[in-house]
């Protein structure tokens, strides 16, 4: 698993779609997609829970993240390309 993959599926986060990257109030990422499964489909504000830290969350509080797309680099790979 890769920083920028779902930790429930373990797919690539996106931009957009079924698999854009989402975060819980407790900070956590996951595929938007994945983390409305965790969610009970009911009428009442039954909470979920984040499946990393099992902090309790509802429907209205998964949060999409819009921007483009984000390469995270290693410090020590980033000062070697800087030196070439």
């Amino acid at each position: 698993m890769q920083i920028h993959d779902c930790e429930i599926c373990l797919d690539r986060w996106r931009c957009e779609g079924d698999d854009q990257i989402c975060c819980l109030p407790c900070g956590h990422l996951f595929g938007f997609s994945c983390i409305n499964k965790c969610i009970p489909q009911s009428e009442d504000e039954v909470s979920a829970k984040c499946p990393k830290c099992r902090m309790p969350f509802r429907s209205r509080d998964v949060r999409k993240i819009y921007g483009s797309p984000v390469t995270v680099l290693d410090e020590d790979l980033l000062d070697v390309n800087l030196h070439l």
